[in-house]
């Protein structure tokens, strides 16, 4: 990955989490990595619920929505690295759910779009 796209996800991923915690999520750890699987962006809690959380940031022209970027491949991972996480700290009895924050814009001007339970589990 180039060194621009990883600024720009970081980018992405701070506004995530300030998007996040201003509707009352509570950020319990950011890029989560699981060997052989890949990494959660934000694994957060609300409303009794842990929410993992996929986070895409697209600039300037780009050929899909950042929310057509998400496959079933990918969402398949998803599912995948939210079991290994509850399971990995004892809290496989917890609900659960995948959101996805998405972020468009360029020039200092973004829209965020925060979609709950994009996966249905």
């Amino acid at each position: 990955m180039s060194f621009e796209r990883k600024k720009i996800g970081k980018f992405g991923e701070d506004l995530a989490v300030s998007f996040l915690k201003k509707k009352g999520y509570k950020i319990i750890e950011r890029n989560f990595f699981i060997h052989r699987l890949g990494e959660i962006d934000i694994v957060s809690e609300h409303g009794g619920r842990m929410v993992f959380v996929e986070v895409r940031t697209k600039s300037g022209n780009s050929f899909c929505s950042p929310e057509e970027s998400i496959g079933p491949r990918k969402k398949q991972k998803l599912i995948l690295m939210a079991a290994s996480y509850l399971e990995s700290k004892k809290l496989w009895h917890k609900p659960y759910g995948i959101d996805g924050v998405f972020i468009e814009g360029n020039n200092g001007r973004y829209e965020i779009r925060h979609l709950e339970n994009i996966i249905e589990i």
